[in-house]
Order: C-alpha cells, then structure tokens, then sequence
C-alpha cells in the first residue's frame, strides 16, 4: 500500500482501492481536476442557536464513478462554531467522548482534513452561532475531483494501490 501526499494528490494512472461502509471496490484514476469550491449560500444562523441542525453539502456529491478529496476546510466568514459528519451520522472531528468537541470557529477557521467522497456520501456541516447577532457563514472547500475507472481485483493483481475511507476511521 502506498501513502497519499494530501495536498499533491493522487496522479492519474493511481490505484485506489476505496473502502466505503464493509466495502472495497478498485479504481484507476482517469483524470483529475482542482476542487476549490467556495459556499456563499449557507443557511443564516439565529442570534444564539446552540442546537445542531446538520445541511448536507449536495454541491461536494460527485457523480458515479468521480471522487472528490477535500484537504482543507475553510470558515470564511461568519463568527460561528462549525460542525462537519461524513456520512451524515458521523462527526468526524470530535472524539466517540466528545462528538462535538471539534470544530471550526472565527478564530481557528481552516482545517487541514483527510475527506474522500463519493456519490451519495458526501459530508453535511451545522453551526452554532453564540453571538447576539444573526450569522450568514461561508465555507471554502479546497481538493482534487478525479474521474474513475473501475477496475477487478485481478486488474489490480500486484499494482501498488492507496487505500482510502469515505467515512472517516
């Protein structure tokens, strides 16, 4: 197994083999392309909201057979704690103790993250805003969006590949 550079990404010609749920399948990578992705339209937080209502981020769900990496998460604007799960039920930067413990604020606002997504699992944000005044947040999402061809077991017979999870460890 091979190590990814996360902000190099994976080459085209890369073996992948993809583990989602119990899951593995292998792909090649195809082609790829930069993923800056910036979220203008967030949902304006109330003066005081403390309880988590998670938005799933339908713009970051990519098409069969693409794969987006996502290693850094940005809060822009918006003086606001924000949450992330991938998939939906689980928060991927708190600790099993603290499921909440981790999140982005205006004052610890980028994360160098580790996020693979594919179709229909792609990652859903919430956020507090403690503030006494309304929030509109902005995230940017900074990556790679590769496209994938899928490739048997026996393709992949004695290749090196980069073993990856979409749903956190």
């Amino acid at each position: 197994m091979v190590q990814a550079d996360l902000t190099e990404g994976f080459r085209i010609g890369d073996t992948v083999k993809i583990k989602t749920g119990n899951a593995y399948r292998y792909y090649q990578i195809a082609k790829r392309d930069t993923l800056f992705y910036v979220k203008t339209n967030h949902s304006a937080v109330t003066a005081g909201t403390t309880a988590l209502s998670y938005t799933k981020m339908d713009d970051l769900n990519p098409p069969d057979n693409y794969l987006f990496q996502i290693y850094r998460i940005e809060l822009v604007k918006g003086n606001v704690q924000a949450f992330l799960n991938q998939p939906s039920s689980t928060n991927r930067w708190g600790t099993n103790v603290a499921p909440t413990s981790g999140f982005l604020t205006d004052d610890h606002n980028t994360a160098e993250v580790e996020i693979y997504i594919t179709k229909n699992n792609h990652p859903s944000i919430a956020f507090k805003n403690l503030t006494n005044a309304s929030q509109t947040p902005v995230t940017r999402w900074d990556g790679f969006s590769y496209e994938l061809k899928p490739l048997t077991e026996a393709e992949t017979k004695g290749k090196p590949f980069i073993e990856i999870a979409t749903e956190g460890i």
